[in-house]
């Protein structure tokens, strides 16, 4: 045992340093399987120098062993697919193990015990390939048929990995692909931007915001992937959320290949529920008709030989017939979408209203801003209106859609505005076998993605048609992997790797200032763009954004070196990634104004932001001074050492260290900044320039107290952070069979890793924090608003508004996360495997957004006191939350967000799954997971994030937003056979039947968790984030006085907390309903040869219609406790949609698709 050790930390030591020397490459994260065992005689005694020969029959590459001698064998580097195992040994029969099928990932243990005899004698064995894993690491592998045959919508790989145990969902479905291919899952309790997503082995995350995919592989160029979920070896790295490691087809000796095309139309759909209920008009017709949808997905593949010619050989072919060295696959899909919302009906104006007349029920008083008194009536006089108000009310719709509350006219809208989506991708995979030791291998993908938006891009208006944007995504990636074996026991793995996508909008907008008659006033004058101003409108909006544009390219070489030594296989690598983002910012620098009601309001009184914005009365102005690009520059440097100990022939141990620096970003114009607590001095703040800090002082002062600048006064040079450089990620675990037979193994591990965080939270300070982005914020009040003609008016020169920052303050520590798992696996038929185990997980330095600079409540009520404007005992209507900036505690300044490291998450689930690989037509897999997710911070940069005291947070920790109690899932595939027995002995049965195939996927899930019940904007005075909680909410639900839309919760269980307090509501106080929905198949498969076969497929999503909610109105109306509105839900309703639903998951839609395959 001693000598084993010495062995290992010598080798160890060695590989370690000399992939230290490397610099040319970096690890690939393993894409291949790899078996071991013992060859033992029929007594157990083991036999050493037996050759072993792995050979693929449909290319006809080979592997070859030999075992050692205690009689060990370890083949590793071996490509997914099916081999024949040949052993032979003078004195005993060959032993011949055919059909052996491996997959990505696979640490499978394969025994093999040789009978006497002749070598020229040969015993033959159809292969039951094991099905139990000899590897600490927790997941699951996908195979092809479930790829290809499981009703996928929008045939997005992603869906098929929520039906992996310990995996868990916060989004739709239907999955997007393109620039909408958000990742909405949840690994082993970690964040939906911790997973590692490989392809080949390359990485496929766009790093800004790890949340988004370079690239899709569709469907038919998928071989298979593997999903793990709980402690990865020490080949992965990068993250520490989970991995998902895709592996594309290939061709083989024969050509294969196919053609498809799946379809829908709205005709065939059922409508939403909210459509549903928006009723119908005079003559029947719905006035929210099923949503438009026309799908078209079509496509092609093929594979096989590349033939060569043969040059100068004679004979009667032009080709030679070699069909064992170079391999071919090509695939090309097309995907047409163009789809309205399924809920898109919002709330505009009534016709009243559109004339000032807010007399209806359910408004509350608007006072004129000139005398202080309610308007007569609660009507504006039509001289009053502002005439580019007029203007720009031309744009708004006319409502068609009733009304939420009793007694008032229709006041919504059925928006008719699909967004379309055009995508295309190629993959071409090229396999050449130079010799049996050495292999080469060349992927490359190109997709390009065109969509249209009609709110705009990433700006996402209320109304449609007037921000209109088309965006273009095209994205590829090369992968080129070298595959050499020195003998039976050294194999080295080197590949290039380079990805790149791009991102450009272009405005196809309906409006300009010139069409609505707004002058071009803005504040810096070389923002006249004649783009039309952001106009915020109560919870309307309207304008354009700027045009957006990304670039990023990644360069990734790498190498892999397993050395096999007696029980161990060693493995070593390192992973070197050199990466460029160029980004816009889109600032709007054409401005923007807020209508909120402050105009129309007397203190906590009264208020319309759409009455405000009838009189041209803002309450707000912001306006940034550039459009800011920046040019990033970053990557990653690591290192790994790792052992597979085969201690015993039932028992092996896995461990390894894996080293990560993160190389934080530099700019290469020096674009970059950062707000560091420890370099701001209270001596320099510039003084406010009025009684309520509303601006600061131009002359006086260091307006820049505190902000850092890339190569210039950073202490960090051209960096805005300090590296991290202790990221140490130590792995270790075991895989014992207790009986030796493999059918029973009990696995355990534990290990540390480290998430790359996204460069997004260092990006975006520069976008808007002065020097490099200087801003203009107004405040409008009722004696000073703020007009169209000249939003500045009234400020002075000499003053600056207080602006906002965006930071990531020191020290910055790279998230670590520790995984752990103890799992038994149990072959309970010959094809059928039960796995029951606990997974644990604990995060500790996870990025959250703070507000450093966010006083408490009791701090602003204390400097508003005596402060004209903000002391309520000096006039009434004043509100003390107009003074905050007084009460921060980096005068000068307004919010500071800083994303920290401070955030925790821990995770602890039983999961259980039982697998059933194909016999008699049947294949599937159910599971049942039991977690706990809890946290303080669900994401690294949502406001809904930020804690109500910056300096207790420990009142954020609930239920992550990612928390499912229960999952259930099941995926399913069962096609009649064409001959057998029983009732299908008869022949007119089989053909009748014969060839049908069911396929589906059923989900069962508590509901998500509610994020958080918010306050609204302290109208009525400074206060907490979130209100008070007098009683379960899911308690005494009251039905909908209007016979409408159902409430979700009881909103009279909340109140608003009390001017000066925060509320004792904590994040999540409720639960969505739960998630029950099933995908089905029915097809039916034609076979004209063994070659040849037509598939017909009916695919229905949601097949039973279930309405599942996902949304509610978390929004308590901003009134005082005390409020009548509090008083019961008929006053309630009269004010606010709190607490009522407004979304759900897709209705029924159904899918036709035709295949052939050859």
């Amino acid at each position: 045992m001693k000598q084993h050790l010495r062995i290992t930390l010598r080798v160890l030591l060695f590989a370690f340093g000399f992939c230290l020397s490397l610099s040319q490459v970096i690890t690939a994260q393993e894409t291949t399987a790899r078996i071991s065992g013992q060859v033992t005689d029929q007594a157990g005694a083991v036999i050493n120098n037996a050759e072993l020969t792995l050979t693929n029959p449909e290319t006809r590459g080979a592997r070859t062993a030999t075992t050692d001698d205690n009689g060990y064998y370890s083949i590793a580097f071996i490509p997914p697919g099916k081999y024949d195992l040949s052993v032979k040994v003078p004195g005993f029969k060959e032993h011949l193990n055919r059909g052996l099928e491996l997959s990505v990932n696979d640490r499978k243990t394969l025994n093999v015990t040789l009978e006497p005899g002749a070598p020229s004698e040969t015993v033959t064995v159809t292969a039951e390939t094991p099905i139990i894993q000899t590897s600490p690491t927790v997941g699951d592998v996908i195979e092809n048929r479930r790829i290809v045959e499981l009703p996928l919508n929008n045939r997005n790989f992603m869906q098929l990995i929520m039906a992996v145990p310990g995996v868990t969902s916060s989004g739709d479905s239907e999955i997007g692909v393109g620039l909408t291919n958000t990742v909405n899952i949840s690994i082993g309790g970690q964040r939906r931007n911790s997973i590692n997503f490989l392809v080949d082995g390359v990485m496929d995350t766009d790093v800004g915001s790890n949340i988004t995919l370079l690239s899709v592989p569709t469907i038919d160029s998928i071989q298979e992937f593997r999903v793990i979920t709980s402690v990865p070896t020490a080949e992965f790295g990068r993250s520490g959320g989970g991995v998902v490691n895709l592996i594309t087809r290939s061709g083989t000796r024969q050509f294969h290949g196919g053609f498809y095309e799946f379809l829908r139309n709205d005709k065939l759909n059922a409508n939403s529920f909210f459509n549903n209920a928006a009723g119908s008009f005079a003559d029947g017709t719905p006035r929210a008709p099923r949503p438009k949808l026309r799908y078209n997905n079509y496509g092609f593949n093929i594979g096989g030989p590349v033939l060569l010619p043969r040059f100068a050989e004679g004979g009667p072919s032009v080709f030679g017939r070699k069909r064992d060295k170079t391999f071919f696959f090509f695939s090309e899909e097309w995907r047409k979408v163009i789809r309205q919302p399924t809920q898109n009906i919002i709330t505009v104006p009534s016709l009243l209203e559109r004339s000032g007349d807010f007399s209806e029920p359910g408004n509350v008083t608007i006072f004129d801003p000139l005398t202080g008194l309610p308007f007569p009536g609660n009507k504006i006089p039509q001289f009053r209106i502002d005439p580019t108000a007029l203007a720009v009310l031309s744009v708004f719709p006319e409502p068609n859609v009733a009304s939420l509350t009793s007694g008032r006219a229709p006041n919504r809208f059925n928006v008719i505005a699909p967004d379309l989506q055009n995508t295309r991708q190629e993959v071409l995979r090229v396999d050449h076998n130079f010799t049996s030791n050495t292999r080469l291998t060349g992927r490359y993908t190109h997709d390009l993605s065109q969509t249209r938006e009609q709110g705009g891009l990433f700006f996402g208006a209320s109304l449609p048609n007037l921000a209109t944007t088309t965006t273009n995504v095209p994205g590829q990636v090369l992968a080129i992997i070298l595959t050499n074996s020195f003998g039976s026991n050294i194999v080295n793995e080197a590949s290039f790797n380079f990805s790149s996508n791009a991102i450009a909008t272009t405005l196809e907008g309906k409006w300009s200032r010139k069409d609505l008659n707004i002058p071009n006033k803005e504040v810096f004058a070389e923002n006249n763009s004649n783009l039309p101003p952001t106009l915020i409108i109560g919870a309307l909006a309207l304008g354009a954004g700027q045009l957006y544009s990304i670039h990023y390219k990644n360069y990734n070489p790498k190498d892999n070196l397993t050395i096999v030594h007696r029980a161990h296989t060693f493995k070593f690598g390192a992973d070197i990634s050199f990466e460029q983002k160029n980004e816009n910012a889109a600032n709007e620098t054409q401005g923007r104004f807020t209508f909120n009601g402050t105009q129309t309001r007397t203190g906590a009184s009264g208020g319309i932001g759409f009455a405000d914005f009838l009189l041209g009365r803002a309450s707000a102005y912001s306006e940034a001074e550039r459009d800011v690009t920046e040019h990033l520059r970053f990557g990653r440097t690591e290192f790994y050492g790792q052992d597979t100990w085969k201690i015993r022939p039932n028992f092996q141990l896995d461990y390894g260290l894996r080293y990560s620096l993160y190389r934080q970003p530099t700019d290469t114009n020096n674009v970059l900044s950062a707000f560091l607590p420890e370099l701001y001095n209270p001596a320099n703040a510039p003084p406010f320039a009025n009684a309520i800090g509303s601006a600061i002082s131009s002359t006086v002062g260091n307006p820049l107290n505190g902000i850092v600048i890339a190569g210039k006064n950073s202490p960090f040079g051209r960096r805005v952070q300090k590296p991290d450089k202790n990221d140490f990620g130590p792995r270790i675990g075991f895989a014992w069979d207790p009986h030796n037979d493999g059918k029973t193994v009990l696995r355990g591990g534990y290990g540390i890793y480290y998430d790359q965080a996204l460069i997004g939270i260092v990006e975006q300070n520069s976008f808007t924090n002065p020097p490099i982005n200087n801003s203009a914020s107004f405040t409008g009040t009722a004696s000073s608003p703020i007009p169209y003609t000249n939003p500045a008016a009234g400020t002075p020169p000499s003053t600056l508004s207080v602006k906002a920052l965006i930071t990531t303050s020191n020290p910055f520590f790279t998230p670590m996360i520790q995984q752990w798992n103890l799992t038994v696996q149990r072959q309970l038929t010959k094809d059928g495997v039960l796995e029951v185990g606990y997974l644990g997980s604990a995060g500790n330095h996870l990025i959250r957004p703070v507000d450093i600079n966010a006083p408490t409540p009791q701090e602003v009520l204390a400097v508003a006191r005596g402060v004209v404007g903000c002391d309520p005992a000096l006039v009434a209507s004043n509100n003390p939350a107009t003074c905050i900036n007084l009460a921060r505690p980096y005068k000068g300044f307004g919010t500071i967000t800083d994303r920290q490291t401070t955030a925790t998450s821990r995770y602890h689930a039983l999961i259980s799954s039982f697998r059933l690989r194909e016999t008699h037509g049947l294949s599937g897999q159910i599971s049942y997971t039991w977690s706990k997710n809890l946290t303080d911070a669900t994401n690294d940069r949502d406001a809904i994030d930020l804690p109500q005291l910056r300096t207790n947070f420990h009142l954020e920790r609930a239920v992550s937003r990612l928390d499912r109690t229960h999952v259930f899932g099941a995926s399913y595939v069962y096609e009649v056979p064409t001959s057998g027995t029983g009732f299908l002995g008869n022949r007119a049965v089989r053909h009748l039947l014969g060839g049908f195939e069911i396929v589906g996927i059923t989900s069962i899930a508590s509901g998500l968790a509610l994020n958080r019940v918010v306050e609204g904007t302290t109208a009525v005075g400074p206060r907490g984030s979130r209100p008070n909680i007098l009683s379960d909410p899911t308690q005494n639900v009251p039905a909908n006085p209007t016979g409408g839309i159902p409430y979700a919760f009881n909103p009279l269980a909340f109140r608003p907390a009390p001017v000066g307090q925060i509320g004792s509501s904590p994040r999540s106080p409720f639960r969505f309903p739960k998630v029950f929905n099933t995908d089905l198949t029915v097809a039916r498969n034609l076979n004209f040869s063994e070659r040849y076969r037509l598939q017909l497929r009916a695919e229905f999503f949601n097949v039973f219609n279930h309405t599942q909610f996902n949304d509610v109105n978390q929004t308590i109306p901003d009134r005082l406790p005390t409020d009548i509105a509090f008083t019961s839900i008929n006053e309630l309703i009269k004010v606010s949609p709190f607490g009522q639903f407004f979304s759900t998951r897709r209705a029924r839609e159904i899918q036709l698709g035709v295949k052939f395959n050859f």
